[in-house]
């Protein structure tokens, strides 16, 4: 099955839990070794959330999901543009929901490729 979205194509969607709150660490391409950290910070206190998408080690990225208990379904607007592959871009959306006073967290997640 091939799914397409506002020229789009989805290469994969799914739902994880983490363990405590330990990154989730997706690889993108395991072709051009590319790495995605999915990073999940906050305090019950903080009235703000925010989403940042920030070089790591190597070939890796890392998206920094802050204070996401602000709101539920905490996530991007529109999918975040993650690397590109052979001059396509790979986006990423997701949801992230906060277990207890950030005892774990879950998300669900799509990866998309630039037509």
């Amino acid at each position: 099955m091939r799914i397409l979205a506002d020229g789009k194509e989805i290469l994969n969607s799914g739902v994880v839990s983490s363990f405590g709150m330990n990154d989730l660490e997706f690889e993108v391409s395991k072709e051009h070794s590319l790495f995605l950290i999915f990073h999940v910070e906050g305090k019950m206190e903080e009235k703000e959330g925010s989403i940042d998408v920030v070089a790591a080690d190597g070939n890796k990225r890392k998206v920094i999901a802050k204070n996401p208990h602000v709101f539920d379904n905490f996530g991007p607007g529109d999918p975040l543009e993650i690397c590109q592959i052979n001059g396509k871009s790979i986006f990423m959306s997701f949801r992230v929901n906060v277990l207890g006073d950030y005892g774990s967290y879950f998300i669900s997640y799509t990866f998309y490729k630039e037509l």
